[in-house]
């Protein structure tokens, strides 16, 4: 059972907030107004509200009674099931476009933060309703006691929108605005929640072997974490690193049990390295190792950066800092960009009071704490020196790596793997190249792993707009993604089809049925020499002939995928020729 009083608390305190916030605005026309004709704040504010509660209602495709009766709660209102459904279609909440669209209301608050006579204090107004959204999606997303990682990662889209804007905007006090992931699981913490892994399904479900979900998620052994950290792609040292660890602090157990003496082992760590190197990942993991072995009481992990530990005015940074650690007892405490905390020439700054309760706490929780602080390698050595407390008890510095081209390229491949995709040779192909490229030219922004995921992300983007147009798409079209998926090439469906035609005459003309059928992934049984044949290679052509498309891009012939003979092939690629495509 979570604790949803204390969320509940936490929307109502944010929520009364953010609606004052909208009166002040209207009543120094400062609102909406300035978007929008019709409305005041308060309103606009509530149903943006009301609608992105929907949406993080809805992200598993359906809504159940008490997601209506929470939804009707926080929205004042006493709508039913159908209510919600005609809002959903006017509102058009289950697009894709939704999460990408900014809050009228957010820019408005932006804009009033952005005054130079901060009429509204000194805490940025646009964060207040940016931690509103988060605890009202976290609140909708827990109401059935199971957080669905479908539902975690809708809900995650929509505050990045919010959250990128305000960073984008906002002139004063960005500093203070808590990554999505940080915000999320500072709430998710506080309503002892977890995100559940199994997809799509609701409370009480099953896995797919008939066992309760929440005991499998709950069933890690140190086998299974030290299988799952050898498993991560590349990352040798880190893994050597770990391993020895691992192997010391299990060494101090076993001389204690028989009475010998250990020296004091620090547990505290440094994990350097350029960002999307797997430093948050490890960290995760080595909190569950590091439970399984006796080191910790419970294995989880708190992650922050400055945002979260740092307060905007005094005496606030330590009673912030002093939550978070108390969050994180029986875990590891994950400080990301940790060198945030000592600004270069900042005098005055208040993260220099964080370091200090932060070490105090290193010592009174010595036992059963670990902080790992984490960040640029150059950096992270200004931060060490900024205060004598830090150096002595971070002595164990762990370095990440960039991922080479070949690591990337796998990583890509793994995510095709586990998301139900396949990719054909010339994608991959050209995936090894592109991360090549990136690789040598290492621009400020390169971001390793996360380059694989934007890639990803993009390249099926680019196949959902191919496969769209056609009529009736089989499992090969919506899991082949091509090297125009990937790469962003323009895709000329005609040439496509005109080839798709091509191939089928060919065959035809051969009576070459048996290559056609091991090729198109037809059953021989339903090629026989029929007036149906050919339709069944209808059926199958759009995504077969991307494939074709990819392999003559590279100068082979279909000869080299499927052993035709090369006079189709030639017949093929002349076909190509006379529309204009140069293979």
């Amino acid at each position: 059972m979570g604790n949803m009083e204390a969320v509940d608390k936490r929307v109502s305190e944010l929520r009364e907030l953010t609606l004052k916030a909208c009166d002040d605005l209207d009543r120094v026309e400062k609102g909406v107004s300035t978007y929008i004709s019709d409305g005041n704040s308060k309103e606009v504010c509530l149903v943006s509200l009301s609608l992105f509660n929907i949406y993080v209602a809805m992200s598993d495709g359906y809504m159940d009674d008490k997601e209506v009766a929470l939804l009707n709660k926080l929205a004042g209102t006493s709508f039913s099931k159908d209510d919600f459904k005609k809002i959903i279609d006017k509102a058009n909440v289950l697009t894709e476009s939704f999460a990408e669209q900014v809050p009228v209301v957010l820019r408005a608050f932006v804009d009033a933060d952005n005054c130079e006579d901060k009429a509204f204090g000194n805490c940025p107004i646009s964060i207040v309703l940016y931690d509103l959204f988060a605890t009202s999606g976290v609140y909708v997303m827990t109401v059935n006691e199971k957080v669905l990682s479908e539902e975690y990662d809708h809900l995650m889209k929509y505050l990045k929108t919010i959250y990128n804007y305000i960073k984008k905007n906002l002139k004063h006090g960005y500093s203070e605005v808590k990554k999505p992931e940080m915000m999320l699981q500072e709430i998710l913490d506080l309503a002892e929640m977890k995100v559940n892994k199994s997809v799509g399904k609701k409370n009480g479900a099953k896995g797919e072997d008939g066992s309760d979900d929440d005991e499998k998620q709950s069933a890690d052994t140190l086998e299974s974490l030290i299988d799952e950290l050898n498993s991560m792609v590349g990352l040798d040292e880190v893994k050597y690193e770990v391993t020895s660890l691992m192997n010391l602090f299990r060494m101090k157990s076993l001389r204690e049990k028989m009475g010998l003496d250990m020296p004091p082992l620090s547990k505290h760590l440094v994990f350097s390295g350029n960002p999307g190197t797997g430093k948050t990942t490890v960290a995760r993991l080595l909190a569950k190792i590091y439970n399984q072995i006796g080191v910790l009481s419970k294995g989880h992990m708190v992650e922050v950066d400055r945002s979260g530990l740092v307060g905007g005015y005094v005496g606030q940074t330590a009673i912030k800092t002093s939550d978070v650690i108390k969050r994180a007892l029986g875990g590891v405490l994950f400080i990301d960009e940790a060198y945030s905390l000592t600004p270069e020439g900042s005098v005055n700054d208040y993260g220099a009071e964080s370091i200090d309760t932060i070490v105090k706490a290193m010592e009174d929780n010595r036992d059963d704490l670990v902080v790992i602080v984490a960040g640029y390698p150059e950096l992270m050595q200004r931060f060490l020196s900024s205060n004598p407390g830090l150096k002595s008890r971070f002595n164990k510095f762990i370095l990440f790596r960039d991922y080479t081209a070949d690591e990337l390229t796998q990583i890509f491949k793994i995510f095709c793997k586990n998301h139900g995709y396949r990719a054909s040779l010339p994608a991959i192909d050209y995936v090894r190249n592109h991360f090549a490229n990136r690789c040598n030219e290492k621009e400020e922004n390169f971001a390793n792993a996360r380059e694989v995921r934007n890639l990803f992300e993009y390249a099926l983007s680019r196949q959902a707009n191919r496969v769209v147009l056609i009529s009736a798409p089989t499992q090969d079209d919506l899991t082949l993604l091509t090297k125009a998926d990937v790469s962003g090439e323009n895709i000329d469906l005609g040439k496509q089809q005109f080839m798709a035609q091509l191939v089928i005459d060919s065959l035809n003309k051969e009576k070459r049925y048996g290559i056609a059928g091991e090729y198109m992934g037809v059953g021989m049984d339903e090629l026989e020499l029929s007036a149906g044949a050919l339709e069944v290679l209808r059926k199958n052509q759009i995504t077969k002939i991307s494939e074709l498309l990819d392999y003559l891009d590279t100068g082979k012939t279909i000869d080299d995928v499927n052993g035709m003979n090369s006079d189709i092939a030639e017949e093929i690629v002349d076909g190509l020729g006379k529309i204009g495509f140069e293979g």
